[in-house]
Parts: C-alpha cells; structure tokens; sequence
C-alpha cells in the first residue's frame, strides 16, 4: 500500500512538472490518474491471476509485458487520442462562437490592417497583432478555458474568421 502511495505522489510531482514546462500539455490530472492507477491496478490483477493458475515467475514476468504492450497501452492511447479530439471540438465550437460574436468588429480590423507593400506581397503582421490583442482581451477571459498555446489558438481564430469570411460574402 505504501508503494501505491509513493508512486501515486511521483506520478503527481511529474505531472505537475510537465504541465509547467508544457504549453499544449492538454491531458486533465483526472486522465493522468486514472492511467496511473488503472496501470496499477493492471499489474495487480495480472500477478494475482498468474500466481493462482500455476505459472512459472519468469513465465508470469513474460506475460504481464506483453499484455501491458499489447493490451494497456494501446486503450490508453486510445481514450488519450478520443479525449483529445473531443476537446478540440469543443474549443472550435466555442471559439466560433466568440469569433461570431466580434465578427463585424474584426472583418473591419482586417480590412484595415492588411496591406500590399511596393514589392506587391501582403503585409500581415498588424493583422496577426490584432489577433493576438483579441486572444488576450476577448477569448482568454472568456469562461471557457482554452488550454492551446497562443499561436494554435491564433491559427485557430484565423480559420474560423476565415471561413465566416467566406460565408458572410
């Protein structure tokens, strides 16, 4: 039991530390927990079910890896994956709805601050400014809680303005 406990507490101190070193560290703690414990709780039920039908301990060793390969990993990284695209859809459908919101104010923000320069290519850097200026007074004190790193969540606001660009023409 104090071997549950002290890897329970490593596993939160790593935690911990990825998401202050990562931006697009998007996994909630729930998630990270769960794998922890259900990795655990796995192995446990593993060596119960081996050391009671007769299996050899080197053999028991052998089989526990390969299921761990073959069976945990794989339904985590699947939860992890489907999670995932969960979660951006549900921040694109959020973000659209604040981009739909400030659509009239940025269309003339970007007619305004998009220029050709005398070589002929488009000048963006305003516009992108904009944008960032939008992120942090609109959409970051919104409720929702974007967990994206400023340039997704830029990139994200442009293709969606763009596309209610394209739909309002």
């Amino acid at each position: 039991m104090t071997a549950i406990i002290i890897i329970i507490i490593f596993a939160l101190l790593v935690l911990y530390l990825i998401k202050q070193l990562s931006n697009d560290f998007t996994y909630p703690t729930w998630f990270i927990l769960f794998a922890i414990l259900s990795f655990i709780t796995f192995i446990g039920a593993s060596n119960v079910f081996f050391e009671t039908s007769g299996v050899r301990p080197d053999a028991l060793s052998y089989c526990v890896i390969l299921s761990i390969i073959f069976i945990y990993f794989p339904i985590i990284g699947l939860l992890g994956f489907v999670y995932k695209k969960y979660e951006e859809k549900l921040y694109k459908k959020q973000l659209y709805s604040i981009v739909k919101e400030h659509f009239g104010i940025l269309s003339e923000k970007h007619k305004e601050l998009i220029y050709t320069d005398d070589y002929g290519a488009k000048i963006y850097d305003k516009w992108y400014n904009e944008i960032d200026h939008f992120n942090e007074n609109v959409v970051r004190k919104q409720k929702a809680r974007f967990q994206l790193s400023d340039d997704n969540l830029r990139k994200l606001i442009i293709e969606i303005f763009d596309k209610q660009s394209n739909l309002s023409e």
